[in-house]
């Protein structure tokens, strides 16, 4: 489903990751466990910041705005599409909106801008192949929501399982998506806030 989705989008963030050979494992680590628990402690907070400071003034504000600019535009995608998804149960349309189309481009574009490779290099051209399948999979996978939803009706795990689409199961998921794009941005806040 969509959450996979993500899991690629980390998987194209790895290559901004790894193209800073300063920054520490801790700076990716620490989005992805806030990412996946949709929380952030203080403590984590501090340590991520604590690592950040560590490396040139260049390389962190090229960090920090890379992941503002792919993540949470990311996750923005993410909530546009689940509130299209609610729209869809609602008005029993599957049709995908335009916003969704304009956004995921944009999606790519903010990828594509941020690699520190030269354009037409094979590390750049690997990292938007992969970006590119990611977010092709994505529209896939949300066209299958919107039909199952339109349709009141359900959708096919990978694994073989059957996930009933519910207004209810669409107001969680939205939900868990709003607390972790509150949670990544409080994270990339250099100052803490409770």
């Amino acid at each position: 489903m969509m959450i996979s989705f993500f899991k690629r989008l980390f998987l194209g963030l790895s290559f901004l990751f790894f193209s800073f050979a300063s920054l520490a494992s801790t700076l990716s680590e620490i989005p992805k466990q806030v990412f996946s628990s949709s929380k952030v402690t203080k403590e984590q907070h501090d340590i991520f910041w604590a690592e950040l400071n560590k490396v040139s003034k260049k390389d962190s504000e090229f960090f920090l705005h890379s992941l503002k600019k792919t993540m949470i535009f990311g996750q923005e995608v993410q909530i546009a599409t689940w509130k299209a998804v609610s729209n869809a149960y609602k008005n029993r349309d599957s049709n995908v909106p335009e916003e969704l189309k304009i956004l995921n481009g944009e999606l790519l574009g903010r990828f594509k801008s941020d690699l520190k490779w030269p354009e037409g290099s094979p590390d750049y051209n690997s990292a938007v192949e992969r970006f590119e399948r990611g977010v092709r999979q994505s529209m896939e996978s949300t066209k299958q929501l919107l039909l199952a939803s339109a349709n009141h009706g359900s959708l096919s795990r990978p694994d073989g399982t059957e996930i009933e689409m519910t207004q209810e199961l669409i107001d969680q998921t939205l939900s868990s998506l709003e607390e972790r794009f509150i949670a990544v941005n409080k994270l990339l806040d250099s100052s803490w806030k409770d």
